[in-house]
């Protein structure tokens, strides 16, 4: 993955965070359902594409296509903050996110182009010099 996107998801807010999974999992059509507290916490139901590239269950899949099941994909929750103790902790340096990032670099790469951070420090700085 880019130096540059593992930069802005490390400098990211966890409600940054909270937007991009809810955007990333509604643009790949899991279903996000209800949750008590919209702010601090996400819950969402799977596809089958998505369970497949990120739950990593490679056993169930061979079995459930060789006897022509209907799957059951996964529920996952996630939580923002330390007031809810239901779900996974979701920060910056999570596995969770970062395993997210890695399965799904071109969704980031194009939520970076739309969110990108003004840090002066890492920008070329010329002014007409080579």
């Amino acid at each position: 993955m880019n130096k540059i996107i593992y930069l802005k998801v490390i400098l990211m807010q966890q409600a940054e965070i909270h937007d991009f999974l809810n955007r990333f999992f509604s643009s790949s059509e899991c279903e996000l359902l209800p949750v008590a507290d919209d702010h601090d916490q996400l819950k969402v139901k799977l596809t089958k594409a998505m369970d497949k590239l990120l739950m990593n269950r490679p056993f169930y899949w061979h079995y459930i296509e060789q006897i022509g099941a209907e799957p059951e994909t996964a529920v996952l929750n996630f939580r923002f903050s330390d007031r809810i103790q239901e779900g996974e902790f979701i920060h910056s340096g999570s596995p969770r996110l970062h395993q997210i990032l890695d399965a799904s670099e071109k969704w980031v790469a194009i939520f970076a182009c739309i969110k990108s951070l003004q840090i002066s420090c890492l920008l070329r700085w010329s002014h007409g010099f080579a």
